[in-house]
């Protein structure tokens, strides 16, 4: 009797463990979610925020070539937070 019930009692276990790792996980799915939202809005202000600053300075040259460059993006992204740190 002991036996089964220690056995039922693993069981529940074993279940309560696999619905909490369920768990788990799908709300680690969520906040991966939640990231890659905030992550491109960022992103797109960033750029939008780089390319107003390029059309400012009259370097509409540099923004054609930030679309197909990624170096020079990150080149000009630079440029952009040393320039603005300084105001």
């Amino acid at each position: 009797m002991l036996s089964e019930e220690l056995q039922e009692l693993n069981a529940k276990q074993l279940i309560a463990r696999a619905n909490y790792k369920k768990g788990q996980l799908h709300g680690e799915k969520i906040g991966e979610k939640k990231g890659e939202k905030k992550g491109e809005k960022k992103g797109i202000t960033n750029m939008s925020s780089l390319i107003n600053w390029l059309f400012s300075q009259n370097r509409d040259e540099d923004v054609k070539k930030v679309a197909s460059d990624p170096e020079y993006l990150d080149k000009l992204f630079a440029e952009y937070h040393a320039a603005n740190k300084e105001d």
